[in-house]
């Protein structure tokens, strides 16, 4: 049985689902730290991921955010999605050789 790889809409609504119990900023001051979904949904569509890497990238997320310091690790921001989107897409191309 073969599913196949979820559209740009299905990534977001996925990417929605696993980020719910996220603290995330979303409409920061800052635009650096804000975090868009929707922008996130494109590059994971635009690098092939499927539903597992949309959870992993929220999981590595909050350990981003986690390692930038226990005690300040109230949000989940921008940065924090960057690096977990390097880390993501680093293992997908581990894994296609």
């Amino acid at each position: 049985m073969e599913v196949p790889r979820p559209s740009q809409e299905d990534c977001l609504e996925i990417l929605k689902l696993h980020s719910r119990t996220l603290p995330l900023i979303r409409n920061a001051d800052n635009v650096d730290d804000g975090v868009d979904l929707s922008d996130l949904a494109n590059r994971l569509f635009k690098a092939g991921c499927v539903g597992a890497d949309v959870a992993r990238l929220c999981q590595e997320a909050a350990l981003a955010s986690l390692r930038d310091g226990i005690e300040s690790a109230t949000t989940v921001q921008r940065k924090h999605f960057q690096t977990a989107m390097t880390a993501v897409l680093n293992s997908k191309q581990q894994n296609k050789r």
